[in-house]
C-alpha cells in the first residue's frame, strides 16, 4: 500500500492516544524547514502507533468506535500544532482532524519545484565556509544542504537509469570540488 493511499481507520482498535505524552521534534515547522520537519513527524507520529490519523479518511461520524477515534485524532492534532511556529499556527489550526491539518501543510509547503527555495540553498551551499568549523561538522551541514537540495528540486534526466547515474554522477563530483575547496 503506498504512503499517499487512503483507506478507513480499523475501529476496533482502543484508542490508545489519550494517555500518551507529547510529541516533540527537534525544532517547529517554520515554513522553510518542511521537508525535515515533516519527516522527523512521521517517525514520532509513526512510532506511536499513530500514523493513520494523518494517511487514512475519518471513520463516519456516528459509526461504531467514532468517539474513540476523535479522541485521538484531537491528540494527534495536537501533537503536530505544538510542533508549528506560533506565527504560523493560526494559519492551519482551523482544520477539523489531523489528516486534513497534515494534508494542508503538506499542499502549502511540499512544493517540490519551488524556486526561490532552491536558489536560496544553492545559495547557501555555494556560501558555506569551513572557518573554524571541524571537518565532519562543515561535512555535515553542507551535506544537508545538498540533501535538501535534492528533495526539493525535480531532476532533470529521467529517460532511462543510465542518464540519471550520469547526472547524479556528474552532480556528486561538482559538490565534491565544493568540499574540497
Amino acid at each position: 500500500m503506498s504512503d499517499t493511499e487512503d483507506v478507513k481507520p480499523d475501529l476496533e482498535q482502543p484508542a490508545k492516544l489519550k494517555n500518551s505524552k507529547n510529541v516533540t521534534v527537534a525544532f517547529k515547522l517554520n515554513g522553510k524547514n518542511y521537508p525535515l520537519w515533516s519527516r522527523l513527524m512521521k517517525v514520532k507520529i509513526g512510532g506511536r502507533g499513530a500514523y493513520s490519523h494523518i494517511r487514512n479518511y475519518p471513520p463516519e461520524p456516528r459509526s461504531k468506535g467514532y468517539d474513540d477515534w476523535e479522541e485521538d485524532d484531537l491528540v494527534m492534532f495536537s501533537w503536530i500544532v505544538d510542533n508549528i511556529e506560533y506565527e504560523i499556527i493560526a494559519d492551519f489550526a482551523h482544520h477539523l482532524t489531523a489528516k486534513a491539518l497534515w494534508d494542508n501543510l503538506v499542499i502549502t509547503f511540499e512544493n517540490k519545484a519551488d524556486k526561490y527555495l532552491i536558489y536560496y540553498l544553492e545559495e547557501k551551499a555555494i556560501t558555506i565556509r569551513q572557518g573554524d568549523l571541524d571537518l565532519e561538522t562543515y561535512y555535515r551541514r553542507i551535506n544537508g544542504l545538498w540533501i535538501n537540495i535534492d528533495r526539493c528540486q525535480k531532476q532533470p534526466i529521467t529517460c532511462c537509469d543510465k542518464g540519471v547515474n550520469q547526472y547524479r554522477t556528474h552532480s556528486n563530483e561538482k559538490r565534491l570540488f565544493k568540499f574540497l575547496a
